[in-house]
């Protein structure tokens, strides 16, 4: 890990976003919705994330 001086999001503010309560959905499910997804392609080291969120009245659920 690089120290949080050199970078662009510091571990403190990424740790504050984990929650252990997440659930996990099957890929055979069908969501619906309004439904957006991120990338990060990690070209040395770190392996590439996807994820995706659906846009709800109360906020944005991690699917």
């Amino acid at each position: 890990w690089a120290e949080d001086e050199n970078v662009w999001l510091p571990q403190s503010l990424i740790t504050k976003c984990i929650s252990h309560e997440l659930a996990f959905c099957q890929f055979q499910d069908q969501l619906k919705g309004q439904l957006y997804a991120g990338v990060d392609l990690g070209k040395h080291q770190d392996p590439s994330v996807v994820a995706v969120v659906n846009r709800k009245d109360e906020g944005l659920q991690l699917v």
